[in-house]
């Protein structure tokens, strides 16, 4: 059997592992090849990229071309983000069914 596992956290492992509350051994199996990718609030730059890449995937399954103005883009750019990118796509998706309702 050939098994490939991805696991995601935003836990200090090392921290859970010293506390006694996460396993070492299972640390190390899961080591095998880290990626980390900084949280978006600390890679700004990637926001107007991503708000247009999730902004043409709604217009498609929509039908209609939706956008942000420029303040709502600035006004983005300058949120927190506790969510990563999967809080912008979901954001991106409720504000265009909510454009979709209104017309």
């Amino acid at each position: 059997m050939d098994v490939r596992i991805i696991a995601t956290t935003t836990t200090d492992l090392t921290a859970q592992i010293n506390a006694g509350s996460f396993r070492e051994d299972l640390s190390y199996l899961l080591s095998v090849f880290p990626i980390r990718v900084p949280p978006l609030r600390d890679r700004r730059e990637d926001i107007p990229h991503l708000l247009d890449h999730f902004m043409d995937k709604v217009s498609a399954e929509y039908g209609r071309r939706f956008y942000f103005t420029q303040k709502a883009q600035s006004v983005l750019q300058k949120y927190g983000w506790s969510g990563n990118v999967r809080e912008m796509e979901n954001l991106v998706e409720r504000c265009a069914s909510w454009w979709k309702a209104r017309k």
